[in-house]
């Protein structure tokens, strides 16, 4: 008896807290996944000097706050010397969720390394992954590469930091 009660108990809390936010969105959290899973797609891209594949991935928003992202691919495709065949997670998924009045807000900030051949390099992306308001902002907003050896100028993506597109040293 004492074990059926435990266990309607147990089954209780559980249902409660499955309705926290907060509960929710760390135990069922796939935000490092998906960025794992973005990483792969930017890295083939990447790899096979796929310029449509690559500006596919970014936000309607992005592309239209970045006046020159063909530039800016270019740039990031002759940066990255030789092909990449390794990546290190720094932290990956991290990032912002919102929930106002039932409008719903999500990004992801993920931080790696990649190596190639004959280069270790930084790389972190800003990706929104849930907009209700503005779905025209789902998707890329923003690549950062540089040389590991230059991770130290990377200032995370706060509001002075973020612009849309690919990062280029002259920013």
């Amino acid at each position: 008896m004492i074990k059926k009660i435990l266990v309607i108990i147990l089954i209780y809390i559980i249902m409660l807290f499955s309705n926290s936010c907060v509960l929710r969105s760390t135990l069922f959290d796939d935000s490092g996944q998906k960025a794992d899973i973005r990483l792969k797609q930017i890295i083939e891209a990447i790899n096979n000097d796929d310029k449509d594949s690559l500006k596919s991935m970014f936000s309607e928003q992005a592309l239209n706050e970045s006046s020159d992202i063909d530039e800016r691919i270019n740039y990031l495709f002759d940066f990255i010397n030789g092909e990449i065949n390794n990546w290190e997670t720094i932290t990956h998924g991290s990032g912002t969720e919102s929930i106002d009045h039932g409008k719903r807000t999500k990004n992801s900030c993920s931080w790696y390394y990649i190596d190639t051949d004959s280069e270790k390099y930084f790389i972190a992306f800003l990706e929104y992954l849930i907009d209700t308001e503005n779905p025209e902002k789902i998707g890329l907003y923003m690549i950062y590469v540089v040389k590991a050896e230059d991770e130290g100028q990377f200032r995370g993506f706060g509001p002075d930091t973020r612009y849309a597109g690919i990062y280029t040293p002259e920013e």
